[in-house]
């Protein structure tokens, strides 16, 4: 799979939907594959993309970056919305938690 193409695709469609909102940008570096699953990698970009258009004020910045470090792969999506306290931050990797936010 050409993960940085399929990368690349998610975030044109994600900057296509949410693009006058917010400034989307993005450092993709070419040529990765992998044998990720297509639809599970899918999924977990695009959650993160929308997130970060979700918890975030108009024209706040989305980055995208992605590259690739020896045998490992560094995907990345950042945003400068409200966050998520400290004291949250703890318990967002149990399972079933959601984290309630008012924006």
């Amino acid at each position: 799979l050409n993960l940085s193409e399929l990368v690349q695709q998610i975030f044109l469609k994600t900057k296509e939907e949410f693009g006058l909102k917010r400034n989307f940008k993005a450092e993709i570096e070419s040529g990765i594959s992998s044998s990720v699953d297509r639809m599970g990698i899918t999924i977990v970009l695009m959650n993160l993309l929308e997130n970060a258009v979700k918890y975030s004020t108009e024209n706040a910045n989305v980055f995208l970056k992605m590259k690739q470090n020896g045998n490992h792969l560094l995907l990345s999506v950042s945003d400068n919305g409200i966050g998520i306290s400290d004291k949250e931050k703890k318990k967002i990797f149990k399972k079933f938690f959601f984290l309630i936010t008012i924006i």
